[in-house]
């Protein structure tokens, strides 16, 4: 008989109630899908449905995020429009299964399914091809101080060059389907679209060369993929999975508080139901604190995400402590700066910046990267004995044999500085570029690998602007500035980064057995389709309404601005050497990270996780800090008092919240492609 989803789910996560043993959690990790995984994982049909859905997602999320401004559906580590995407095929699925049980898809399929429409999707979201084309196009338009000097400086094909086809772009009432708009847009794509496969393909042998060291040999948990894989590989099946009680009762709640909102929206009488954080509204903290020291608390949220507190109930309590709880304490140490005196204004400017926040974030990341590198010492050692002598490597079950993604990496990091060396900025800040960009992506993964944060932004200062401050903008030149900038549109937000994706793609095709090779294949044809695609709708768009008007969202414009406005104060700065205090605050922030993780591995019983320091020391806490510390609450307080038999039966319900919240969000983007207006945006803010 097969084994009932609730117990299913908790095996998902039973070593999410308590800290264990690597070994301990990898048992319970493992989901028994025979040979269906294996042999129909895959496949064409399946290959050829997510290329198919792919492109009818980057239309959704183009309309539904720069057109309507509703809820951003790329806005999540766990991704909004993949997890809609899959519960329609599941659905769908179910019924077909009823009908005609040969022409179902298989639970590896299922799998495929998902992790192609995540990977290709993510390169229409925020911060990826959602941003390119403002970015390339912005300091052409706008005539701020030294914008169209930077655009001037940097390779002719890096932008649009046609005034006129600008011009319609932004205005819009045109359509993008002229010779004259196509040719001028043909040369930036090719390029930044060739360059995007270039640091995506380097990302994606990163994840071929650190497969087996994360899934087999440290056995990250990857909580990001739990859901998808009880939504595809449940023994119970996929309606089996939807029809549980608890799963039900989950599913309704953000149904119902979400549409609460949205019809709020649409007919003010309607009362709301706060849920999410806004600066000085209802679930903010913010105002009641305007006396110093506690002024500096700033913007101080609560928050109510119900996929958030789902998540969090998921995760191992000391990772949803660490969240939260080094977030309160990122705050009030900008209380205690204040109380001392050190941000009065009346001290230098680098007491001002205390407690040096965001050059914490920085450190912390480096570090997690570094420590990551570290421990995978002997297994990176293999993998290169395996790329040096092909014959000896055991790598037949990666995604790409260890000499093709090794050498791969290394050549794709070569062309990365090449580019930008192309562009104009020096080799060693164009090696210092893509070192820091390569460290946060390994650190972002590994973050998602064991924190699986609802949201995921980078730290504060990113790789462009952690270039300048170490090496001083006084040694830049306006050449090298504009190039700097001109690579701003991809580090402004990781939300939609693709190679997290990729590295879950792995640890969901070992949970399916699926074929890695074949996997790799289909992701990398997942992104050429999703860039094509993305591209396309996204400039048929700003055509169509305008960049610069005001039927559009103006966001990612205002975005695209940020890259150029930092360089051009820069160029202001060439008396401005290193930043050294930041620095030695970046040090300092890596060094609590490698003392935290030390202590972990030391203290069973140690409740601070390096990865929640880091996760601390970004932006993002603000918004999610609440709803970790309600989903630890549940969690403690469903362990002591029902111990693992409720932990399990409690599970299903915040699976619930998670699927509620993300399938009603999706459907309310609907209404407002349909009536052609901006909507409730259940999150992220």
């Amino acid at each position: 008989m097969p084994e009932p989803p609730t117990d299913h789910l908790a095996k998902i996560q039973h070593c999410g109630a308590e800290r264990a043993s690597a070994a301990d959690c990898e048992s319970d990790l493992k989901i028994e899908v025979g040979d269906s995984g294996r042999h129909g994982g895959v496949s064409a049909r399946a290959v050829l449905t997510s290329l198919a859905l792919i492109v009818a997602m980057c239309w959704w999320i183009t309309y539904s995020e720069v057109r309507t401004g509703t809820t951003e559906i790329t806005c999540t580590a766990l991704p909004i429009g993949a997890i809609f995407a899959l519960f329609v095929v599941c659905s769908l699925n179910a019924f077909v299964q009823s009908v005609r049980p040969a022409a179902a898809f298989k639970p590896g399929e299922l799998a495929t399914i998902y992790i192609l429409t995540a990977v290709g999707s993510s390169v229409a979201g925020i911060g990826m091809i959602g941003f390119l084309t403002p970015a390339l196009a912005n300091p052409l338009w706008f005539p701020f101080d030294h914008w169209k000097e930077m655009a001037d400086a940097v390779p002719w094909s890096w932008a649009p060059r046609d005034q006129e086809a600008i011009r319609a772009f932004y205005v819009g009432n045109s359509t993008l389907y002229t010779w004259a708009h196509i040719r001028a847009w043909i040369p930036p794509l090719l390029v930044w679209g060739g360059f995007l496969l270039l640091i995506l393909f380097m990302m994606l042998c990163f994840a071929a060369i650190l497969r087996r060291q994360w899934i087999e040999n440290e056995r990250l948990t990857f909580p990001i993929t739990y859901v998808p894989v009880a939504m595809t590989m449940s023994p119970g099946g996929f309606g089996e999975l939807m029809r549980g009680r608890a799963m039900l009762i989950g599913f309704l709640i953000p149904v119902v508080l979400q549409s609460i909102n949205s019809l709020n929206w649409l007919f003010p009488q309607i009362p709301a139901i706060p849920l999410k954080p806004t600066a000085g509204g209802p679930l903010d903290l913010g105002p009641f604190f305007r006396t110093p020291p506690w002024n500096a608390l700033g913007y101080f949220p609560l928050a109510f995400h119900p996929n958030t507190i789902g998540l969090s109930y998921i995760l191992t309590t000391d990772v949803s402590f660490s969240c939260w709880f080094f977030y309160l304490v990122r705050k009030f140490s900008e209380v205690w700066c204040v109380a001392l005196g050190w941000r009065t204004g009346s001290g230098s400017s680098a007491f001002a910046r205390m407690p040096f926040s965001s050059e914490q974030g920085v450190g912390a990341w480096l570090a997690l990267a570094a420590l990551a590198l570290w421990i995978a010492r002997k297994h990176l050692a293999a993998v290169w004995r395996g790329a040096m002598r092909p014959s000896e490597a055991n790598d037949a079950d990666e995604g790409m044999s260890y000499r093709t993604a090794v050498f791969g990496a290394i050549a794709c990091f070569a062309g990365a500085i090449a580019f930008a060396c192309w562009g104009g900025l020096p080799l060693i800040a164009s090696a210092l570029l893509f070192g820091i960009f390569g460290a946060y992506m390994l650190a972002l993964t590994r973050i998602r690998a064991e924190v699986g944060t609802a949201w995921n932004f980078g730290p504060w200062v990113n790789p462009p602007e952690m270039v300048v401050r170490t090496l001083g903008p006084m040694n830049f030149s306006t050449h090298a500035l504009a190039a700097l900038a001109y690579h701003g549109w991809y580090n402004m937000d990781y939300r939609s980064m693709t190679a997290p994706h990729l590295f879950e793609g792995y640890k969901i095709g070992e949970q399916g057995r699926l074929r890695t090779r074949r996997l790799t294949l289909a992701m990398v044809a997942a992104v050429v389709v999703g860039i094509l695609c993305a591209s396309w709708t996204v400039l048929h768009l700003y055509y169509t309404y305008g960049a610069g008007t005001a039927k559009v969202n103006p966001w990612r414009i205002e975005m695209g601005q940020i890259p150029y406005t930092r360089a051009a104060s820069h160029i202001l700065e060439r008396d401005v050497g290193p930043d050294f205090p930041g620095l030695t605050a970046a040090g300092v922030g890596a060094a609590i990270t490698v003392l935290l993780s030390i202590a972990r591995t030391q203290f069973v019983s140690w409740p601070f996780h390096p990865a929640g320091y880091a996760v601390a020391n970004t932006y993002i806490t603000d918004l999610l800090w609440f709803p970790f510390f309600l989903g630890w609450l549940a969690k403690l307080l469903t362990l002591k008092f029902g111990g693992m038999k409720f932990y399990r039966k409690a599970l299903p319900f915040f699976i619930g919240l998670i699927l509620g919240d993300y399938v009603i969000a999706s459907l309310w983007t609907f209404v407002g492609i349909i009536l052609n207006s901006d909507m409730y945006r259940c999150f992220p803010n």
